[in-house]
């Protein structure tokens, strides 16, 4: 999990499990003091920074490589078949919040915005179906579908 700390809210990743709880021991500082998002490709840990707007791979608790710049702040994440879907912004008081499908590749990501979302999103999940993600201002849990996008 990805948890502010302190009065300046640097992030940091901690081992989570239901059984035992948050792991301290098991603390990685974020980048920068910043993160957001994590997801998993089934080899690798990817920490997403909203501001930033990077995409930073771990494993073993270090970085694995150079992370990948997306040219939009990252609100939420969801890793599907080797590509990142991105809810993604320009300016978060502006309401205008995206899907996006970032295809890692040699020669620089392909960034594709496949939708706009139409709510202030945050987080993103992906059940095989549907992708899920909270609509801030009403508090709910929204799933939806993007016609003619099947990851």
């Amino acid at each position: 999990v990805v948890c502010g700390e302190g009065p300046s809210d640097e992030r940091a990743i901690f081992d989570f499990s239901p059984r035992i709880g948050l792991s301290l021991e098991s603390r990685i500082k974020c980048p920068g003091g910043m993160g957001s998002h994590l997801g998993w490709d089934g080899q690798r840990l990817w920490l997403s920074q909203w501001y930033p707007k990077k995409l930073i791979p771990f494993s073993n608790h270090k970085i694995l490589g150079p992370a990948i710049t997306i040219p939009h702040e990252i609100c939420g994440q969801a890793i599907v078949d080797d590509k990142f879907y991105l809810v993604t912004t320009d300016d978060e008081d502006s309401g205008d919040y995206f899907l996006t499908c970032v295809t890692p590749r040699a020669s620089g990501p392909k960034v594709e915005v496949l939708a706009e979302l139409g709510f202030s999103a945050r987080g993103l999940a992906f059940d095989g179906d549907r992708f899920w993600s909270n609509h801030r201002e009403a508090n709910e849990i929204v799933s939806f579908t993007i016609p003619g996008i099947t990851p």
